[in-house]
């Protein structure tokens, strides 16, 4: 299939500066909404990192529940024995 509306010079030779030009421009915004949609699921990723680090630092400890009730039961110890 032919394209009539080829972008020509004066002279009839097919203007490949222009569609050189064009398909550059095309690229640039390809590449820029690509750029722009990583960010955006980066930016995504980051936030839930840092909620994922915040929730872990704010939450008790695990091993601290188990520490917490060893310590009533040294201080008893010592009463059994004397």
């Amino acid at each position: 299939m032919q394209n009539d509306k080829t972008r020509r010079y004066p002279d009839g030779a097919i203007d490949f500066d222009y569609y050189r030009g064009r398909a550059m421009a095309l690229r640039a915004q390809t590449i820029r909404r690509l750029a722009r949609r990583m960010s955006m699921r980066t930016a995504a990723v980051i936030v839930a990192m840092v909620l994922a680090v915040a929730a872990l630092a704010l939450s008790p400890a695990r091993g601290q529940d188990d520490a917490a009730a060893a310590i009533p039961k040294a201080l008893e110890a010592p009463a059994l024995i004397g």
